[in-house]
């Protein structure tokens, strides 16, 4: 059985009591409908924990952490994108399933030929849902660590080092992959 991994942005401790946030909470007892006693999986920046519910009512919900895991679920390359803006569903979708996939770093860029006219202040502003996505998408795929999500920026201030790969993909392009 599949266990579920929940994210938390605080350090934890092998028997130590957390609480859960209030999001969190509707997530495990309502979405999932874990009960008491029931066993998780929490990922920190301590690291990869087994914990077990010990307490839920209508307000709360506190787990008791039992053991640090060994086991590692980011993938060992570096790959970081950088996407042009689009409609808000469709950049929703490119941020969930590239988290999937395991990119590390996202950030939106604004081209010329960006259909999506819009201001660097007003677009950062829908960073924090494009994160939101991107934790949600961490604990789907049972991912550690919530990729960083830059703020956009204009894709002439692009700089990259010269010892990386670095490949830019266009439909209009002269070679092929």
């Amino acid at each position: 059985m599949r266990l579920t991994n929940i994210i938390i942005k605080q350090n934890i401790t092998p028997r130590e009591v957390v609480e859960l946030s209030i999001s969190h909470k509707h997530y495990l007892t309502n979405v999932l409908r874990k009960k008491e006693d029931d066993i998780i999986i929490i990922s920190s920046p301590s690291g990869y924990f087994s914990a077990k519910i010990i307490k839920t009512n209508e307000h709360e919900i506190a787990i008791l952490i039992l053991e640090k895991k060994a086991k590692q679920t980011n993938s060992h390359l570096n790959i970081h994108l950088f996407q042009s803006i689009c409609q808000q569903k469709k950049m929703d979708l490119i941020v969930q399933k590239t988290t999937e996939l395991g990119i590390n770093i996202i950030t939106p860029i604004s081209t010329s030929r960006s259909k999506i006219d819009i201001t660097e202040n007003k677009y950062n502003q829908k960073i924090e849902r494009l994160k939101v996505i991107s934790e949600n998408a961490c604990q789907q795929s049972q991912r550690n660590i919530v990729p960083i999500i830059n703020s956009l920026t204009d894709i002439t201030k692009i700089k990259t080092k010269t010892n990386e790969l670095n490949i830019m993909l266009s439909p209009n392009a002269d070679k092929t992959l």
